[in-house]
């Protein structure tokens, strides 16, 4: 732009018309000579890249073919290792305590048929003595080992079977749960029922109840002073060893309910408890006694039983 300011009107447009003169001085101008400079320069990087990856080409191809070569040896070997763990597993199964335990039951009868088939063969007078007794005491050397091999091994197969049964059939031992202690300053436990149904409730129970010394019911102690009127056979009474404390004095007769007022609770009315009527009282016949010995053909009728009250009521 510096150069286009000293010239005149004419020389401009002959400039114009003149596209020479136009493209040398844009080629002149310090922004396109900087933009070509940095064309050169990264020309130049790109063409030291390009060599710089040629360089790389050999390893490169050999690498690739490598590669190809291990993975065609990564092929066969896992052909072979697939082939050698189907023989382990083949091997493994034969080779198991039970399947043992089998194949050596089968080889000891073997072996103790044929010491028996050459003693029957020496008995018949097939088989010289010499021979007889170095390949009978052979034969039966490796049976009676044999016989102490299987031995040994139905003892293993047990064991490991019962430890096997007892693993699957013992449940998980449970974690019990850890008992929560009661805080003292924690609230009371209300009790599922009322203690008197005409006493207003008092005070809320707090941990263990001490228990109260009562004196006996009136149920207890009437039922405990009437006899039955009837005897109870089979068995007999007999005087305590430990001396028995009074029985309170039996409650007005007739149905329905007394109070119970315990001691030291005069004047305040108490939980009431049922009472029961008594039992009326009328004689019972004794039934005879059972014959001694059986009649011939069976036990004779009983004799008839004399009349007896009618139940009251």
């Amino acid at each position: 732009m510096e150069a286009l300011r000293g010239r005149t009107l004419e020389q401009l447009r002959e400039l114009q018309e003149d596209s020479q003169e136009i493209q040398r001085l844009a080629l002149e101008l310090p922004e396109v000579q900087e933009l070509q400079l940095e064309r050169e320069m990264a020309l130049a990087s790109n063409r030291s890249l390009a060599e710089a990856n040629l360089e790389f080409r050999e390893p490169l191809e050999s690498g690739r073919s490598d590669l190809s070569r291990k993975y065609l040896e990564l092929r066969e070997l896992a052909g072979k290792c697939r082939e050698h763990k189907e023989k382990l597993e083949k091997l493994s199964a034969s080779l198991r305590p039970r399947s043992l335990l089998e194949l050596l039951q089968v080889e000891s009868q073997k072996v103790e048929e044929e010491s028996e088939e050459m003693a029957e063969r020496f008995l018949e007078g097939e088989v010289p003595l010499e021979t007889f007794l170095e390949r009978f005491s052979q034969l039966r050397r490796v049976s009676h080992l044999r016989r102490v091999r299987v031995e040994k091994l139905q003892d293993i197969v047990r064991k490991s079977e019962a430890s096997r049964e007892c693993g699957r059939d013992s449940p998980a031992p449970g974690i019990p749960d850890p008992a929560d202690p009661i805080p003292p300053g924690s609230a009371p436990f209300p009790l599922p029922y009322s203690p008197a149904p005409t006493l207003p409730p008092g005070p809320a129970a707090r941990g263990s109840l001490i228990p109260a010394p009562f004196p006996g019911s009136p149920a207890s102690s009437r039922h405990g002073s009437q006899a039955f009127p009837y005897p109870s056979p089979g068995y007999s009474r007999s005087p305590a060893p430990y001396p028995v404390p009074g029985a309170s004095p039996p409650p007005p007769a007739g149905p329905g309910y007394s109070p119970y007022i315990p001691a030291g609770a005069s004047g305040m009315p108490q939980c009431p408890y049922p009472t029961q009527p008594p039992l009326p009282n009328f004689p019972i016949p004794a039934q005879p006694p059972y014959p001694g010995a059986p009649a011939p053909f069976g036990y004779p009728p009983p004799a008839p039983s004399p009349s007896r009250p009618a139940w009251p009521g």
